[in-house]
């Protein structure tokens, strides 16, 4: 398994953070020893490479359902968010959007939907059983937490892989008010100040994918 040493803390992952994130997960998977956890772990994969190449809330993403995925035309629309066991309408009203999919974030829903093919259930992302998340924080300190451990990274929350889509789209030439808009922020001065560090990416973005740039 590939080694990372521990950084100093920061909102965004690193470049080479992000490497081991996404290229240890089938591994990951591999070391299943039951179908419940080869599930939840074929899902976390979904879920690290939708939450990066769409940058949505955490919330907004467990309280995702099919009927707000438009396959046709590759557009999400995020209308609510899952918070303390309860679907809400979103933070604001300028959170209320609908956003174009990355390469990422409509492959990711693709496998999501092969994998829960035989489930009856209208939500997106679920538990290991089967049922809708209640809480980020059931990803964050559970799967999430566990699968950082195995890649020996410093544990940050789940909710700062939106921080980095944000600092790697910006950082590589993306327009300030067009991710703005995408992150659901009333003002771009949100945008700058709370979810944008002074990071390690360098190059362009060069096209629809957040993770091919990322990896190459």
């Amino acid at each position: 398994m590939l080694k990372f040493e521990k950084t100093t803390t920061n909102l965004s992952y690193t470049d080479d953070e992000m490497y081991l994130i996404l290229s240890e997960c089938e591994n990951y998977i591999k070391e299943s020893k039951s179908k419940p956890i080869e599930f939840i772990r074929t899902q976390l994969k979904n879920l690290i490479y939708f939450s990066y190449g769409s940058g949505m809330r955490s919330g907004e993403i467990i309280g995702l359902e099919w009927k707000d995925v438009d396959f046709k035309n590759k557009t999400l629309n995020i209308n609510k968010t899952m918070r303390n066991g309860r679907i809400k309408t979103t933070k604001t009203e300028a959170s209320i959007r609908v956003i174009d999919m990355s390469e990422e974030s409509y492959n990711a829903l693709i496998f999501q939907k092969e994998l829960c093919m035989d489930i009856d259930c209208e939500t997106v992302f679920l538990t290991q059983y089967k049922k809708p998340y209640t809480n980020v924080s059931d990803i964050s300190k559970g799967s999430w937490k566990t699968y950082l451990k195995f890649c020996n990274i410093e544990y940050r929350k789940f909710y700062n892989l939106r921080h980095t889509f944000a600092t790697k789209v910006l950082s590589n030439g993306g327009k300030v008010h067009q991710l703005s808009g995408h992150l659901g922020h009333k003002q771009i001065s949100t945008t700058m100040n709370r979810y944008v560090d002074s990071n390690f990416y360098k190059g362009m973005l060069g096209g629809k994918s957040i993770i091919n740039d990322t990896l190459n």
